[in-house]
């Protein structure tokens, strides 16, 4: 796993024991959705998803603490029935999701 920050001090101070973290990222993921992508180094799309924050996505994720969780690796990611909001407020970062099944 990989944590992502925008801010790095600011989510250490949170989350000291976490050490699998990089950032300072000045980007941040829209509460409303939006689609991300990831790209390996030669510039090609080896991951991709577009959440939202309404029906059938878990609107539980939006704004009230807990994280957008994929449950399920080895299914399809831009199906919002595969992502859960976490079991804990503030998520698991740098670990398993807590939905993980």
């Amino acid at each position: 796993y990989i944590v992502i920050v925008q801010n790095k001090v600011n989510f250490l101070k949170k989350y000291p024991e976490v050490t699998n973290v990089i950032g300072d990222f000045e980007f941040g993921l829209s509460s409303k959705g939006e689609l991300l992508r990831l790209f390996d180094a030669s510039g090609k799309i080896v991951e991709y998803t577009e959440y939202n924050n309404t029906s059938p996505w878990p609107t539980e994720a939006n704004g009230q603490g807990f994280s957008l969780e994929l449950i399920d690796p080895s299914k399809a990611r831009t199906d919002p029935t595969n992502w859960a909001a976490s079991l804990h407020r503030g998520g698991t970062p740098g670990s398993n999701n807590s939905v993980a099944a």
